[in-house]
């Protein structure tokens, strides 16, 4: 289930936590992928939110998914053994040619990490390392964070580092993590959480 831009809304957000994800069984592999805001209330910052496409950031209970409630839908809708969250936030609201995403927002990779995904059979990446700040530029497809355009490329077959044409969740993270350090001079540093979910695997690399 894909949902950008104006159908990324908190009420289709809410009904891909249940009703979707729901739909996933067992045995099978359920990937989450989440690309945009992460941020806590303005006015009472313990609160840590996901930002749909019609958050009001001056009504965050009332208009963003709170990270609470994302740990609730996962823990009452998932039946999947197997869970991968990707997470790259936060996309930087400026209209400049290379922006960061704001360091405050790692507050929500760290509730997810600690939280939500220590768990057997989960595994959890984010883009960046706490305190650092993510980035996106035209030069990374269009506009992509750094994040996800290595993560779209390792995807593709670029990190079977083993050549046996299965991408993994440890290869990917090992080529995302080198990829995205590079572009950034180390200042970009992905995190995984990944407990015994190295060898899961994510994508087939195409034949040559």
């Amino acid at each position: 289930m894909l949902l950008d831009n104006e159908n990324a809304n908190l009420a289709r957000i809410r009904e891909a936590l249940t009703n979707f994800i729901s739909r996933a069984a067992e045995d099978d592999l359920l990937l989450i992928f989440f690309a945009g805001h992460g941020a806590p209330d303005p006015f009472a910052p313990q609160n840590l939110y996901l930002v749909a496409y019609d958050t009001d950031v001056n009504s965050m209970p009332e208009t963003a998914l709170a990270m609470s409630d994302l740990r609730s839908y996962i823990d009452h809708n998932v039946k999947s053994k197997r869970l991968v969250l990707l997470l790259d936030a936060c996309h930087s609201a400026g209209l400049s040619n290379e922006g960061t995403r704001d360091v405050a927002n790692n507050l929500a990779n760290l509730y997810l990490e600690k939280l939500l995904y220590q768990e057997e059979g989960r595994a959890f990446m984010c883009s960046s390392d706490i305190n650092e700040p993510s980035r996106e530029s035209r030069q990374w497809g269009n506009g992509h964070g750094v994040f996800t355009y290595y993560l779209l490329d390792g995807l593709k077959g670029n990190a079977d580092s083993n050549h046996d044409r299965l991408v993994s969740v440890g290869e990917l993270f090992r080529y995302v993590r080198q990829r995205v350090r590079m572009a950034t001079n180390q200042q970009q540093n992905p995190r995984l959480l990944v407990g015994n979910n190295e060898q899961l695997t994510l994508a087939v690399a195409p034949l040559h």
